[in-house]
């Protein structure tokens, strides 16, 4: 499903929440079987906090919105100092997620410090799955308003019912959908979208999960290409989400 291409921007009034990369290969053993001494010296400067969880994949599917599946064996975490990115890493993945994201220079060059160093660590250079998710959340504050119409601020694709004139939208509490979709050239992608409303406060949940499951062996520079790749389908897919009225009030600055 190719969405229109549209020029870049970033939004004074951002609605992303998270946004995470995440790259899955064959299991190592190694990974459970030994402390990541080598790799926390490498990274231990700026993600100084380390905890480990359980295994956590995160997931978006028909039926429900980013979720954190576990599995048996372990998570290893480390937390920036401003405890606004994190990586993940198992014996079949390693996860690079930030809650504060702006412009995608800046999360690609942090993902990739982090990538590189694990792959080059544990002599990783086959890939299984390569993915990219963005979470966005709109709010009464990004659409300006304390009673936001979703049927006239988003694309009626997405907002469904509603876009109905004959229905009282103030008496919907909540809806929801899903899709996914083949790209227009590689890779897939599932999104959900959902509306709720909390403490009087409205908001809109648009995710999408940009991934391919085309095996690859190589290095971070082959891992990034992709993720370069769905990282401009996704602001494609995100304006086809919106209406050009919301697109105004979020204040799009055109990117130099």
């Amino acid at each position: 499903m190719p969405f229109p291409a549209q020029p870049r921007v970033i939004y004074d009034k951002n609605a992303l929440v998270e946004v995470v990369c995440q790259v899955r290969f064959p299991t190592i053993l190694k990974i459970e079987a030994e402390p990541p001494v080598a790799f926390q010296e490498a990274v231990r400067a700026k993600y100084p906090f380390f905890n480990e969880k359980d295994v956590i994949q995160l997931s978006l599917n028909a039926d429900a919105p980013a979720q954190q599946v576990r599995q048996n064996g372990r998570v290893l975490e480390f937390t920036s100092s401003d405890q606004k990115s994190k990586i993940y890493f198992a014996k079949n993945f390693i996860s690079y997620l930030s809650n504060s994201y702006v412009r995608w220079e800046d999360f690609r060059a942090d993902a990739h410090s982090c990538i590189s160093k694990f792959l080059s660590i544990y002599g990783v250079n086959n890939f299984t799955r390569i993915g990219l998710m963005y979470r966005n959340q709109i709010t009464n504050q990004h659409a300006g308003t304390s009673n936001p119409n979703w049927g006239e601020l988003l694309n009626p694709a997405i907002s469904g019912i509603y876009s109905s004139s004959e229905i009282d939208t103030d008496a919907i509490s909540s809806m929801k959908g899903t899709f996914s979709s083949a790209l227009s050239d590689d890779g897939f992608v599932n999104a959900f979208y959902a509306s709720e409303e909390e403490s009087n406060i409205k908001k809109f949940a648009i995710d999408a999960d940009f991934f391919s499951e085309e095996a690859l062996t190589g290095g971070v520079e082959d891992v990034f290409e992709r993720l370069d790749g769905f990282n401009r389908k996704s602001g494609s897919f995100f304006r086809w989400c919106i209406s050009e009225k919301l697109h105004e009030r979020l204040g799009p600055q055109p990117v130099s």
